[in-house]
């Protein structure tokens, strides 16, 4: 504090003005004794209230300092939002996303989005009478990813549209990510069903078959057609009762089998020789099969229908 306060500052004045008229007064009249006593109460009360001053001067000068502080303070926080053209302190305002219009969110698709997409891919099942739908077995965890504008579905190289199928999700505007739906593609349709248990080797009738509408994808490729012409083939291994039939179920039936007495033929320049043979195996149109004659000579040759052609 640089300066008395102006009450205090006025005490001791007066303080001193009734000193100088004491004294003054005590050398003219002569009275020194009972003048000095009343100075030294007079002086008493003046120490006694200039003490109070003092007090009073301190807690005022602590107010004034307090207050002086906070205004300078005050001060500074202002020249510091000045300086950054800003206004002065208040809440911080909230932070809102900007909004991107068309986010897409992963894994939200629904089963039917999805099938509509893998309908438009080459290898689709298809045909008469069927009908497909898809099963989502597990969807991508996607709250970690960043925000996307535009997605695509895509498939890995030499994916079959059939039973299990992994569909691919790419990020291709805002982030890059690709993520894969795990999924069940169901196909159902008419499929020629065996009535009951027939053995390899028999030729199938249509007879032995109704026809019901089944999951094709419970097999690795689809049933045969309906329409399915059985002439002329046999099956290469058994087939259960409820089974359904299936191209690998059958082969070309041979035109002649083992045992069986067949025509063997040779021909040559001028002359035909006919005689019957021996089968010693099976064999279908145009393949090669060796009969032994009434001889014992055996011969190979090539079938023609029920007929064996002789080599020359």
């Amino acid at each position: 504090m640089n300066t008395l306060h102006p009450a205090l500052l006025s005490l001791f004045r007066l303080t001193g003005q009734l000193a100088e008229r004491a004294s003054t007064f005590s050398t003219r009249a002569g009275l020194d004794e009972p003048i000095h006593h009343l100075l030294h109460v007079r002086r008493e009360k003046l120490h006694r209230a200039a003490v109070l001053g003092l007090l009073l001067l301190t807690l005022l000068a602590g107010s004034d300092s307090e207050a002086a502080t906070r205004e300078h303070e005050t001060s500074v926080v202002q020249t510091a939002h000045s300086s950054r053209g800003g206004a002065p302190a208040s809440a911080p305002p909230s932070i809102q996303p900007e909004a991107t219009g068309t986010t897409v969110s992963p894994g939200t698709a629904s089963a039917d989005t999805m099938l509509a997409w893998l309908k438009r891919q080459p290898g689709f099942p298809s045909g008469q009478g069927v009908q497909t739908r898809l099963e989502i077995l597990r969807q991508p965890r996607t709250a970690h990813l960043a925000p996307c504008q535009h997605t695509e579905y895509v498939l890995a190289a030499g994916a079959r549209l059939w039973g299990r199928v992994n569909l691919g999700e790419r990020c291709t505007s805002g982030a890059t990510w690709t993520v894969w739906h795990n999924l069940q593609l169901h196909v159902e349709g008419p499929a020629l069903v065996a009535r009951q248990q027939l053995a390899a080797g028999s030729v199938p009738q249509p007879a032995d078959f109704s026809v019901q509408r089944v999951d094709w994808t419970r097999s690795p490729t689809p049933p045969l057609p309906i329409d399915t012409r059985l002439g002329g083939q046999e099956l290469q291994r058994a087939l259960a009762a409820g089974q359904s039939l299936h191209a690998d179920h059958l082969r070309p039936a041979p035109s002649i089998r083992s045992g069986e007495v067949v025509a063997a033929i040779a021909e040559g320049d001028g002359f035909r020789i006919a005689t019957d043979a021996i089968a010693l195996a099976s064999a279908g149109e145009g393949q090669s099969i060796r009969v032994r004659t009434p001889g014992g000579k055996v011969l190979s040759g090539l079938v023609e229908g029920k007929t064996v052609k002789i080599f020359r």
